[in-house]
């Protein structure tokens, strides 16, 4: 089920890009800011990620610190799990034709019904008597006003959705949208960039054994020297065609997928290399993003509502972005 929501936010994002790129739309269909900001919204549904539900489960309990709340919370992962194993398990009983699998599905179902109805009754005793937690584990997406609302003013936003075919990106800021399409960057592409930066990136940590210095910095060069170039071309593809949006702010926070995920935005080059990427003055004079803004990265869009508006011990610190309290 969440496979397949997934795959049809993503085959939304690639539809509306289409559209976008094709130009000017005829006067019935919607606007170009009406497109990316429907966009923008279906590729945070596509990117909704484990780590993001734990931070909105973590940041709801530290809201409310009840214990009613607690039990009720625990109760309800307990039937999400269960959910989940069971709906796996009805999928193999009904891709198999022999007796025992076909004599096991009403049973398994009749449990997962049963599953099903208690975590209706137990999502609305929240909603009804905790309705803070109830917003933060049902995450939902952004527009682009709500999240112009919860950055600060020298804050930008990059969100990065890995497509097969392409990557999108989302570059946004209190005063400004911009996104675009990365065409040769689809999901191979960009796993085979992430897989030559991390060679060298991670050579020096694979050695070190729990030293205190790394045996590595009195080696000479490394075997495998960090490739500037395709460092570069990542920030030329996914940074430069959107930081109109945010240029000139002091923190960029970052969302990103796939193998993106792995690699820290810090070590991109913001200009073209010079000099070999084993000269230690070349590197020296390399800039990077990390000297360009202060570098910060979240799991999904919302969690910045759930940081700054949940996370959030004194009321007076809250965003003034965030929703009314229910």
């Amino acid at each position: 089920m969440i496979a397949a929501r997934v795959a049809r936010c993503l085959a939304s994002v690639a539809a509306i890009a289409a559209v976008l790129a094709a130009g000017p739309a005829p006067a019935h269909q919607e606007s170009p800011a009406a497109l990316r900001a429907e966009g923008y919204e279906a590729a945070q549904w596509a990117i909704a990620s484990d780590a993001a539900d734990a931070l909105a489960r973590v940041s709801a309990r530290f809201a409310q610190g009840d214990n009613a709340l607690g039990r009720l919370a625990e109760e309800r992962e307990d039937l999400i799990e269960r959910r989940d194993r069971l709906e796996r398990e009805l999928e193999r009983l009904y891709a198999s034709e022999d007796a025992e699998a076909l004599a096991n599905r009403t049973r398994t179902r009749a449990v997962w019904e049963t599953t099903v109805e208690r975590l209706r009754t137990v999502d609305a005793d929240i909603d009804a008597r905790f309705p803070a937690y109830s917003e933060l584990t049902s995450p939902r997406a952004l527009s682009i006003t709500e999240t112009q609302a919860l950055l600060g003013p020298d804050e930008g936003l990059l969100l990065v959705l890995v497509n097969p075919e392409a990557t999108y990106v989302w570059g946004i800021s209190r005063e400004r949208v911009e996104w675009a399409r990365a065409d040769n960057l689809g999901d191979a592409e960009m796993t085979a960039a992430v897989n030559r930066l991390r060679a060298s990136l991670t050579s020096a940590g694979a050695v070190r054994g729990g030293q205190d210095v790394d045996p590595l910095l009195f080696a000479g060069p490394q075997a495998t020297p960090f490739d500037r170039t395709t460092a570069h071309r990542l920030y030329t593809e996914l940074v430069e065609p959107v930081e109109s949006a945010f240029a000139g702010k002091k923190t960029l926070i970052s969302v990103v997928t796939g193998a993106l995920t792995a690699l820290p935005l810090a070590v991109l080059t913001t200009a073209t290399p010079t000099g070999s990427d084993t000269g230690t003055e070349a590197l020296a004079a390399t800039p990077w993003l990390i000297d360009r803004y202060a570098l910060a990265t979240l799991p999904s869009v919302s969690s910045l509502e759930a940081l700054r508006c949940h996370l959030v011990d004194d009321p007076t610190q809250r965003s003034a972005g965030c929703p009314q309290r229910r």
